[in-house]
Order: C-alpha cells, then structure tokens, then sequence
C-alpha cells in the first residue's frame, strides 16, 4: 500500500470522526435550570437577604433522607408564626422532572415527603417560607437513590 492510499484513509477516519461528533452534539440537550432566569435575576437580593434570615436562626441541612421517606425540618422558632412556604425541586439535567411542594409542617416543623414520586438523581432543593414578616430560603443538593 502506498502512501497515497494511506491519506486518504486518514482523511475518511477524521471524516466519520467528525459525523460521529456532529451526531452526539444533536442529541445533548442544553436546557436552562430555570426558564425565567433573568426575571429571577433581578430580584437575586432578596434571597441573598432571606439565607442571611435562615442563617440566623440555624445552621446545617433541613432536608434528610430516611428510606423511602424525605424528612424536612424547619427551625422551631420559625414555625409559631409560619404564613406560607413551598419547596422547589429542581432536577439539574432533566427538566422534565422538576417539582414544587406546597410547604407544610407540622407544629414541630416537621414535614415529610415520600421518594415515590422522585425519579433517581441528584436535585437542588430551594426552600422558600415566610414568617414573622421575614422571608427564608434555603438551598441543598439532595441524591435520591
């Protein structure tokens, strides 16, 4: 085999190479965590504002996993005057799967979710929750197995 022949060889491998390339980048998919991000955006203050309130009252994680079951624990001092809150799951590489919560525990501050409804992978928790006339929010990273 000459020379020649073995150009042209080359020039097919990084031919194909390239098809092989432009077919994966097809089938990524590039979604936004959030589709109003830049509306977000602009109210970014008051969340900075409502982690230094949560920061205050506590530190650590709220969310837990036990079994089959998420616990949420919301500080005590916060729960006697609790107006509203939710819970943002937000699945970072399927936005299909994302999900909000309606906030509501017990008087303890205790509120539990079942797995069930969560497809396995890693999701980002944003906690939202109003009381005494304070906002309070809080993210955590939570792996459902």
């Amino acid at each position: 085999m000459n020379w020649g022949y073995k150009i042209f060889i080359v020039i097919i491998l990084f031919i194909a190479g390239m098809f092989g390339m432009v077919y994966v980048a097809f089938k990524q998919t590039n979604e936004m965590m959030d589709s109003n991000y830049y509306d977000k955006e602009v109210h970014y203050q008051t969340k900075i504002d409502a982690a230094k309130n949560i920061n205050e009252v506590m530190s650590g994680d709220l969310i837990s996993l036990k079994g089959e079951n998420m616990k949420i624990a919301l500080p005590i001092s916060t729960i006697h005057h609790f107006f509203k809150g939710n819970i943002e799951f937000v699945k970072q590489d399927e936005m299909k799967y994302d999900q909000t919560v309606q906030l509501t525990p017990d008087s303890n501050g205790l509120m539990n979710l079942s797995l069930a409804k969560f497809k396995h992978g890693l999701y980002k928790a944003r906690i939202t929750w109003h009381a005494d006339q304070k906002e309070y929010y809080r993210e955590q990273n939570i792996l459902v197995p």
